[in-house]
């Protein structure tokens, strides 16, 4: 299953929870969504439990029963017999909140409950074994697969390194199951965004790729070493050191909490040294399809605009998931199209007059490698090309609108099309390899139109060099 589609499957909870068992359990045999995922999701415990005991059973597990269950049995076990064993069964596996096996239960299993060895001490058979690790090696799992496969004694790290796993993807496997939480923002808890800067906003959907973008910028510009963090906002530099710490150790970085905003207050050296100070905002990209459903008036989003709507100059940047838009047709949950809520979201700001202060639009083909794998496989064209190739083929009234609304501010500002991808990536979130090409190119164009500091101080300049 394609990272996007599950993602959208699992934030729709009425959605989820509609599915019948069979269903789910489907999902987790396949790989497609782990027991862990469904959890975090607030799948109703009930599935979950039913979910566990079958994933189990697949693997050769017995669970313990929970003290509380092995007193329901032994209770039904002490009834008058004035109902059916099927009826008695039924009602011991409803009282856990759980579901009817659909093999025949023995009757003496409710009657004279059987206490086997707890998880930790069974030993999965040899072919069970190597089929899991087979399909590690063939990346058909999930990282949230694996962390729960591991914590099940159903191999270890040394059975995956001995069957090839490279020991760096282990070392990033082991560094993402000891992350920390993303702090939260609301838009209120963040500091007014400091004058005399250029304000950098990343605009997409959830899952589009904004937070993973953003630290492969921050690390390229860390690797080269040209960024400089201000004291302004120290959250930001925390939120930053983490978007750069992850990346390194070969994990991407966690997607933005639902409804948190992230500000960073840093400056970054061109090739003369002269530094070129920031403010980058990143925008829970659930707010873009609020404001595309219900305008600006909400509280949430116009105090989104309000904070927004100052006399710093703008560079916004629309990133277009590749990997959404191919599978668009196959996800049933999937209401709107990208282009329809940026175009909407682009004449909102042009309503708001922040168009009037914008010197650039970026239109951002990100996980450019799907698109690059299916147009051009031997690489013959330039990656910039097929970019623009793509948004004039697919998101063409996209760019349409923001050549209207160049030409109908004051602001001449400039469209510009770039190609993404951050790199290979494996078991959802591990990064195989780093492509920093394509960082490298997009800080430099940000430098590009951009403020200077000038002289030591902040009179400020902005140079359009072309």
């Amino acid at each position: 299953m394609e990272p996007i589609k599950k993602k959208r499957i699992l934030q729709d909870n009425a959605l989820i929870n509609s599915f019948p068992i069979e269903k789910l359990d489907q999902y987790v045999a396949q790989g497609d969504i782990s027991i862990e995922e469904f959890k975090q999701y607030n799948l109703e415990l009930s599935k979950v439990k039913e979910l566990e005991r079958l994933d189990d059973l697949r693997k050769g597990i017995v669970r313990e029963p929970e003290p509380a269950a092995v007193k329901v049995a032994q209770e039904a076990s002490a009834q008058p017999a004035a109902s059916s064993i099927e009826d008695q069964i039924s009602d011991f596996f409803n009282s856990l909140g759980g579901q009817l096996s659909p093999n025949p239960v023995p009757t003496k299993v409710a009657q004279e409950p059987f206490v086997p060895p707890t998880s930790s001490s069974v030993t999965p058979p040899s072919n069970t074994k190597k089929e899991l690790i087979d399909k590690v090696i063939r990346e058909e799992v999930g990282i949230d697969q694996i962390k729960k496969e591991l914590n099940n004694n159903l191999y270890t790290y040394s059975d995956l390194e001995s069957a090839g796993v490279p020991k760096r993807i282990i070392h990033a496997m082991q560094y993402y199951f000891q992350l920390r939480p993303i702090r939260s923002f609301a838009i209120e808890d963040l500091p007014p965004m400091d004058k005399g800067r250029t304000d950098l906003f990343f605009v997409g959907i959830a899952g589009s790729g904004k937070s993973v973008m953003l630290a492969g910028l921050l690390q390229y510009a860390n690797k080269k070493g040209i960024m400089i963090p201000d004291s302004y906002n120290q959250e930001g530099n925390k939120y930053s050191a983490q978007l750069t710490s992850d990346l390194e150790r070969g994990i991407l970085p966690q997607a933005t909490v639902s409804g948190s905003y992230n500000y960073i207050a840093a400056s970054f050296k061109d090739d003369d040294r002269v530094p070129h100070p920031l403010n980058i905002v990143e925008v829970p990209g659930e707010n873009y399809a609020k404001i595309f459903e219900n305008g600006i008036q909400t509280e949430e989003v116009s105090g989104f605009v309000n904070y927004i709507r100052n006399d710093n100059r703008k560079i916004l940047v629309f990133v277009l998931d590749a990997l959404e838009h191919r599978n668009r047709l196959e996800n049933f949950y999937s209401t709107y199209k990208q282009g329809d809520i940026y175009a909407s979201i682009l004449n909102m700001l042009k309503d708001n007059k922040i168009l009037e202060k914008t010197d650039a639009i970026y239109i951002v083909v990100n996980k450019f490698d799907v698109i690059k794998k299916e147009k051009d496989p031997t690489n013959q064209a330039k990656d910039i090309t097929l970019a623009g190739e793509f948004v004039e083929e697919e998101f063409l009234n996209l760019l349409e609108n923001c050549k209207t609304a160049k030409e109908e501010t004051h602001n001449k500002f400039m469209i510009k099309i770039f190609p993404f991808s951050i790199g290979e990536v494996c078991y959802d979130k591990i990064l195989k390899t780093y492509h920093t090409q394509y960082s490298q190119l997009i800080m430099e164009q940000i430098l590009k139109d951009s403020f200077v500091v000038k002289d030591g101080g902040f009179l400020r300049s902005f140079f359009k060099r072309f």
